[in-house]
């Protein structure tokens, strides 16, 4: 067959929009001439899932025992305190509508809690089927086949066996790469790859995707070999010239493996060699290409595409982020022509009116540039949303413009408002500006999605009262606010160097447990996590209107009001 590379991304938490990995890869791969399919596994496994079991699962939550085993972040979304009252809100939907279609299709005529009941719902079969028992245990030691025995099920092997992966090989198609985000998608990448190979050992098979680096670096080498019982090639880092190479080199015998940018592969001698690092010119790629996606399959309401405008994170100096540090190191951007240029080419391929730029954070200046730019090309006629940092820089003239030309949700990291924890994150950002940004964009008519976090590394209990505090004292101005307990990843700074922040000792198998003082006083975990559970959280959820930014970005404040009929009775 004609087919260079098959893409796939294998399934992951987000149902309402098209990940943008593939579509970028996509892009650039086409530009360079060569023919290119992407799969999203993920939106089709969750169709599959929820009209093959959900139904089941529904009835079974109706049942006390399972019920009042649910986690209280569950119950919280389904505003039921027994299975008595979640069979009573349920009611609204019957005998064979559990569906992302039904969501789908009547997203704008139900209540927000009926919304966000049915996101509950999809979230809870999709997390409980696919990870039904607890793998975290086995990570440190990386034991591969145990951890996928772990995972895996009869309805995620039939993902993809049922689909056109395997009819492509058939067709003669040799090459397959997966995309993973979180240590989740790689197991299900290996998982596939196994059995791709088991039964096609003629087939190569590439890892790729922002959690490689990750794994990388906190995977000992002799760990890292087994990989390569599932797999020919890594992808360590950006992935359109190395995938570029990959092809050349597989199905023309063009050029050298040691010559290929960012790649892992085992050589004649059974080592593991890593290859020199490249960082692409974000510039000169092209737009991302959606166009093997089923719009149809997500549940937004209307399309809604990722865009990306720059690469890295032009602050990167967070103690507690997890990136690979040289994607963090390295920010590079588009110039506000080229942002403007590729979305109004989206939006003149696809007719699309929603954007979701997923930048890790976009600075205030570029955004005055792309303002500017979207003015003077009267780009109108999208309405969009961005991530963006606490910045003493915004100002009511920039925040009004950016309303008028359709920004409609702002997602800002917070983290904490305690001063001294601010310095200890290197957060760069004070208390003051918090409250004046989410006061500017509030009143500018732009929705406010805030992260916070709890149980830092020698935070004390006072300091949690304090950020509850400020928490209701903002409230009038958030729309969202997305918090949970710290997690002490290996690839932060702070797990780095533990000493320069408190930490005396953490549990290498569970990153929310580990040790930690202040001014020489040992800090009681037990009581964080209990004022967590018995005040942050609960606040959390009320302060919030949904813990789904798709749903708080669609949703207007008029039709917050219940209607006469399902959760409303």
């Amino acid at each position: 067959m004609d087919m260079d590379l098959l893409l796939i991304s294998p399934p992951y938490w987000d149902f309402y929009s098209p990940f943008l990995a593939l579509p970028s890869l996509s892009g650039f791969l086409r530009s360079k001439g060569f023919a290119v399919r992407q799969l999203d596994l993920n939106i089709v496994h969750f169709n599959r899932m929820i009209d093959k079991q959900g139904d089941a699962i529904l009835k079974e939550l109706q049942n006390d025992d399972v019920y009042d085993g649910l986690d209280a972040a569950y119950k919280n979304v389904f505003k039921a305190n027994d299975a008595k009252e979640f069979t009573r809100k349920s009611a609204f939907i019957q005998p064979g509508q559990l569906s992302g279609q039904f969501l789908k299709k009547n997203f704008y005529q139900f209540t927000l809690d009926e919304i966000n009941f049915l996101d509950g719902i999809f979230h809870y079969i999709y997390f409980n089927q696919l990870y039904k028992k607890n793998y975290w245990d086995k990570l440190a030691e990386f034991e591969l086949d145990s951890i996928m025995e772990e995972v895996s099920s009869e309805l995620l092997t039939d993902t993809l066996l049922g689909n056109e992966c395997m009819s492509l090989i058939q067709q003669g198609l040799r090459l397959i790469g997966f995309s993973s985000t979180s240590f989740d998608q790689f197991i299900v990448s290996c998982i596939y790859a196994r059995m791709i190979k088991r039964i096609h050992p003629e087939v190569k098979i590439i890892f790729g995707g922002s959690y490689i680096p990750v794994l990388v670096k906190t995977v000992r080498p002799d760990k890292q070999k087994k990989i390569f019982d599932l797999c020919d090639y890594i992808v360590n880092g950006e992935g359109e010239t190395a995938l570029e190479l990959i092809i050349q080199y597989t199905s023309k015998g063009q050029g050298e493996l040691a010559d290929i940018p960012n790649l892992c592969f085992m050589d004649s001698s059974g080592q593991v060699v890593h290859n020199a690092a490249k960082f692409e010119n974000f510039q000169q790629l092209p737009e991302p290409d959606f166009n093997d996606l089923d719009f149809e399959l997500y549940l937004m309401p209307e399309i809604m595409l990722p865009y990306q405008s720059s690469r890295g994170c032009f602050w990167g100096h967070c103690t507690f982020c997890d990136h690979d540090a040289n994607y963090r190191y390295n920010f590079r951007s588009k110039t506000a022509e080229t942002v403007v240029e590729n979305l109004a080419a989206l939006k003149k391929k696809y007719n699309n009116q929603h954007i979701q730029f997923v930048d890790e954070a976009i600075k205030p200046e570029k955004l005055k540039e792309i303002v500017a730019e979207m003015e003077a090309r009267e780009l109108n006629s999208l309405d969009w949303m961005y991530y963006s940092r606490i910045s003493g820089e915004y100002t009511d003239d920039l925040v009004q413009r950016a309303r008028a030309l359709g920004c409609r949700l702002v997602l800002f990291g917070v983290e904490t408002f305690n001063l001294r924890l601010i310095k200890m994150i290197r957060k760069g950002i004070s208390e003051k500006n918090i409250s004046k940004n989410l006061s500017m964009f509030s009143k500018s008519g732009i929705k406010n999605i805030i992260w916070m976090i709890c149980g830092f590394p020698s935070q004390r209990e006072e300091e949690i009262w304090y950020d509850i505090d400020k928490l209701k004292e903002n409230s009038p101005n958030l729309k969202g606010v997305f918090a949970g307990l710290y997690r002490l990843e290996r690839n932060c700074d702070m797990y780095s160097a533990p000493e320069k922040f408190n930490i005396i000792d953490s549990d290498p198998d569970n990153p929310y447990i580990f040790k930690s003082h202040y001014n020489g006083e040992l800090i009681d975990q037990n009581q964080i996590f209990s004022l967590y559970k018995q005040e942050y959280a609960p606040l959390v959820s009320e302060l919030s209107r949904s813990h789904n930014r798709y749903i708080i970005y669609f949703r207007q404040e008029e039709q917050d009001e219940p209607l006469e009929r399902g959760l409303s009775k």
